[in-house]
């Protein structure tokens, strides 16, 4: 955890020898350090070779990075890998990617947008958390899972919405929506304005969770209503 003198503290040089690591029988599959490797490193520059098929958790966690590119040989990328990078401004990920986790890049505060290859099939509705100046999350139109309108996910059909980027002041939400997922907008605090669609009928537990919200008006097509869905909205009036 950081502490009040991290401001202090010397951070330790990062041998590129001791990057990467084969393990077990993975002979020929070299795969980044886990639980932490590069944890407030001070590392500022990442090359990862083609030869990497998986980033485990926490690898790179509170790093300098600027800039990412994953390359197709990565499957995996753990939890938490690239969590408080708080320079990183650009991602590109592996098109051999199949699920982005929890809290992967968490608290990415630079990074503005995002592309999502066709290969993802699980977005964790935290995997993004609380980056504050994201405001897109662009899907790929060959993506068989998920799509993406004006920067917010939904399923392939547009009939679920599923994650709105943390930075988004403004959505209208399509008439093809019927549910709003769970934790849909949680810790969206940029956003004041949401229009929910005509055809709209659920709004799941803690979908506007510590959201920004000042007004909202919700339909009468809405029929079921979670645990929870506006709790923490200070800024929500009654």
């Amino acid at each position: 955890m950081n502490t009040s003198d991290d401001a202090t503290v010397n951070k330790p040089s990062v041998d590129a020898n001791a990057l990467y690591t084969a393990v077990g029988n993975y002979q020929n599959q070299i795969i980044v350090n886990s639980a932490g490797a590069f944890e407030y490193g001070g590392l500022n520059n990442l090359e990862i070779p083609d030869t990497v098929t998986f980033i485990g958790d926490w690898a790179f966690e509170s790093t300098e990075i600027t800039e990412l590119e994953i390359p197709d040989s990565v499957t995996e990328i753990g939890e938490y890998a690239f969590e408080f990078c708080s320079y990183l401004q650009s991602v590109k990920l592996s098109n051999q990617l199949k699920e982005i986790k929890d809290g992967t890049f968490g608290y990415c505060n630079q990074l503005s947008s995002v592309d999502i290859p066709d290969s993802i099939e699980i977005i964790d509705v935290e995997a993004f958390k609380m980056c504050y100046n994201l405001t897109s999350i662009n899907i790929s139109e060959n993506n068989q899972i998920y799509s993406s309108e004006e920067g917010v996910v939904y399923n392939k059909d547009k009939t679920i919405l599923v994650i709105c980027p943390s930075g988004k002041e403004s959505v209208e939400i399509p008439n093809t929506v019927t549910n709003i997922g769970e934790y849909a907008f949680e810790n969206c605090t940029a956003l004041k304005e949401v229009y929910l669609g005509s055809e709209l009928e659920t709004l799941a537990s803690y979908a506007f969770y510590k959201s920004g919200l000042t007004d909202i008006s919700v339909p009468s097509t809405v029929t079921t209503m979670g645990d929870h869905v506006f709790a923490e909205c200070k800024s929500l009036n009654a």
